[in-house]
């Protein structure tokens, strides 16, 4: 069963933000979350431009690139179930307790 674990807030906290350097050449939009099937922002990639309660990627998730401000909800179930909350680009999904597959994706806020 794929799931994506419960990252606990502490987690969270010391995971390192992705700096200028490592964002180079991605180009996710405002409202836009790209989900990366290898670390560091490459490999397959998969835009959510909307909420979608059953995406249907056949890999695991490496990394997510979103722009400053946006927060969304990436989720190991399908209808926004066993959700983490993301508000940075992450080069190694794993440091926020994501493992395996996004089956669901939504944007939750957009900070002012």
């Amino acid at each position: 069963m794929r799931k994506i674990a419960i990252a606990a807030a502490a987690m969270a906290a010391i995971a390192v933000p992705a700096t200028a350097k490592d964002l180079a050449g991605v180009r996710t939009l405002p409202n836009e979350l790209t989900i990366y099937h290898d670390k560091a922002y490459s490999g397959e990639s998969y835009d959510v431009r909307k909420a979608n309660s059953n995406l249907e990627l056949r890999w695991d998730a490496g990394s997510l690139s979103l722009q400053p401000g946006d927060v969304w909800e990436v989720c190991g179930n399908a209808m926004f179930k066993n959700c983490v909350t993301v508000s940075q680009s992450v080069a190694d999904v794993s440091t926020i307790g994501i493992v395996g597959e996004i089956k669901s994706a939504r944007l939750k806020k957009k900070d002012k």
